[in-house]
C-alpha cells in the first residue's frame, strides 16, 4: 500500500477524479501514508528544482509579485470605498478647483507609492508559514488558484497552535500544502476542523481517514479509495464508506478504488448483503459498563462524564409504554456488570476501574466482551504463562511458544466459523493451519 499509494492518487488527479476520501483503518498507517506522500513529493520538488536550475526561483519571484500586486489592488479597492478626508471650508475658498484635484491625486499617489513599497519590503521579507506554503504546482493536488486566503488560515493556525503548540514545519500541516489531509479519532480536534474545512473548501484534495469519516460529517467527495485490508472492513463498512462517493449537484456518479485489498474480499464487500440489525439495548453489556467506567475515571471534566454516563443508565431508550420498565431493567444489568467487574478484579469498591480493565476494554473491537474478559481471566490466573512455558523454556523453543500462544489467542479473537459440512481433509495439502483444533482441557476449564 505505501509503495503504490501516491500513484494510486496521481492517476485520480490526471483522471480528474479528485477530491477523494482514502479509508484505512489503521491510524498509524494513515499518518505514515501521508507521511510517505509528502516526503516523495518534496523530494521530486527538490530534485526538480536543482535540475532546471534558476527556472524555480524565477517562477517564485514571479509568484511574489503576482501575489503583491494583488494586495496593492486590495487595499486600493478598500481606500477608494472610505470616505476622503476633504479640507476645510476656509481653506477650499483658497483653492481652486484644479488645484485641489491635483493635490487630491498627489496624496492618491504617494499613499499608492507607500502602500506598494511595504507591500513589496514584506513580501521579500516572508514569514515562515508563508516559506512552508510555497510549494511548487507541479508536486501538489492543489492549484494556485485553489488556495486557502491567508486571513482564514492565520484565523484556523492560531486556533491550531494555542491548542497544540505544533510549529509550522510539522509533518501533517506540511501534507496540507500539498493538497494532503489526515482525519483519525487520535488527532488533536482542532487539526481535524481545519483539515474539514480545508476539504469542503476545496483547499486540499485528498484525506485519509478512519470510520471518522464514515458517518456524522458533511465531506462528499467525487471518489472513495480503501487503502488496504482489515478486519473492521465488513460489507456494512463498506457501503456506509461508499457512500461518501458522489457529490450531490456536482457529479452524477462516484467512484470507489481499491489498493492492497484482496479480489475475494473486494467481490465480497460487493456483493454480500448487509449485516441484519436487532436491537437490544447494551447496558447489560459487561464490556460497555467497564468502557463507560474508564471514560468516567480518565475524564478531564469528571462532572460532565458523569452526567453523561447517568442520561444513558436513566433515561429510556424509547418513549413507549413500558420504557422506564426497560429503564429499570438497565440499571440492574448495569450494577449486575459491575460486580463482574469487581469478582474479576478489574473494578474496585467503588467501580474504579484497576488492573487489566484497559487491556480489557481495548480489545472488546477484536472479539466482543466475553473474548476480552476470557484474555484477561487467563492472564491473572497464570494460564498464558503456563502455555508458553515460562521464561526458561520460551529461552529454548521461542518458536513454539509463540505457536502456542497464537493458538490460544486464534481461538479467542477475530474467528471465522467454517459451514457444518468442511472437514479437515479438505485442507490437507495447505500449510497454514485453516481449522484449529479444540483447545487443551486446562486452558478451557479456566
Amino acid at each position: 500500500v505505501s509503495r503504490y499509494v501516491l500513484p494510486l492518487f496521481v492517476d485520480l488527479a490526471r483522471e480528474d477524479k479528485l477530491p477523494c476520501v482514502a479509508f484505512c483503518l489503521d491510524p498509524n498507517l494513515c499518518e505514515a501514508l501521508a507521511l510517505r506522500i509528502v516526503e516523495t513529493l518534496e523530494r521530486l520538488e527538490k530534485a526538480a528544482s536543482e535540475r532546471e536550475g534558476g527556472e524555480a526561483e524565477k517562477r517564485r519571484v514571479t509568484k511574489m509579485a503576482l501575489k503583491a500586486s494583488k494586495l496593492v489592488k486590495q487595499m486600493q479597492n478598500r481606500r477608494r470605498n472610505k470616505k476622503e478626508k476633504t479640507l476645510s471650508g476656509q481653506q477650499k475658498k483658497q483653492l481652486t478647483h484644479d488645484q485641489q484635484a491635483r493635490l487630491h491625486d498627489a496624496r492618491v499617489a504617494e499613499q499608492q507609492r507607500a502602500d506598494a513599497a511595504r507591500i513589496a519590503a514584506s513580501m521579500l521579507d516572508q514569514d515562515e508559514l508563508d516559506l512552508q506554503m510555497d510549494v511548487d504546482p507541479r508536486f501538489s493536488f492543489v492549484p494556485d488558484n485553489d488556495r486557502i486566503s491567508r486571513e482564514d488560515l492565520d484565523f484556523w493556525m492560531k486556533r491550531l497552535r494555542d491548542a497544540t503548540g505544533w510549529p509550522n514545519d510539522h509533518p501533517l500541516l506540511r501534507a496540507l500544502w500539498r493538497g494532503v489531509g489526515v482525519h483519525h479519532e487520535g488527532l488533536p480536534r482542532s487539526y481535524k476542523d481545519l483539515v474539514e474545512t480545508m476539504f469542503r473548501g476545496k483547499h486540499i484534495k485528498v484525506v485519509i481517514a478512519t470510520k471518522t469519516l464514515a458517518v456524522g460529517v458533511n465531506m462528499p467527495s467525487r471518489t472513495c479509495a480503501f487503502l488496504g485490508d482489515s478486519p473492521l472492513l465488513t460489507p456494512l463498512a463498506f457501503r456506509q464508506m461508499a457512500g461518501r462517493a458522489g457529490r450531490r449537484g456536482h457529479d452524477d456518479v462516484g467512484y470507489v478504488a481499491f489498493l492492497g485489498v484482496p479480489m475475494q474480499k473486494v467481490a465480497s464487500l460487493m456483493t454480500s448483503p448487509l449485516t441484519s440489525l436487532r436491537g437490544r439495548y447494551a447496558a447489560a453489556d459487561t464490556s460497555l459498563a467497564l468502557r463507560m467506567a474508564l471514560f468516567q475515571s480518565y475524564a478531564r471534566d469528571r462532572k460532565r462524564a458523569t452526567q453523561l454516563v447517568s442520561n444513558i443508565l436513566l433515561t429510556p431508550p424509547l418513549s413507549l409504554p413500558g420504557a422506564h420498565i426497560k429503564s429499570q431493567q438497565a440499571r440492574v444489568s448495569f450494577r449486575f456488570s459491575l460486580e463482574q467487574l469487581l469478582r474479576q478484579g478489574l473494578a474496585d469498591p467503588k467501580s474504579r476501574p484497576v488492573g487489566l480493565a484497559g487491556v480489557a476494554a481495548s480489545l472488546h473491537a477484536a472479539g466482543g466482551a466475553g473474548s476480552s474478559m476470557a484474555f484477561v481471566s487467563l492472564m491473572r490466573s497464570g494460564t498464558l504463562r503456563r502455555v508458553c512455558g515460562g521464561p526458561k523454556r520460551f529461552k529454548l523453543n521461542p518458536d513454539g511458544s509463540a505457536r502456542r500462544l497464537m493458538f490460544v489467542l486464534c481461538h479467542l479473537f477475530l474467528r471465522v466459523p467454517f459451514p457444518a459440512d468442511v472437514r479437515r481433509s479438505n485442507f490437507k495439502r495447505s500449510s497454514s493451519t485453516v481449522l484449529l483444533a479444540p483447545l487443551p482441557r486446562r486452558v478451557a476449564s479456566e
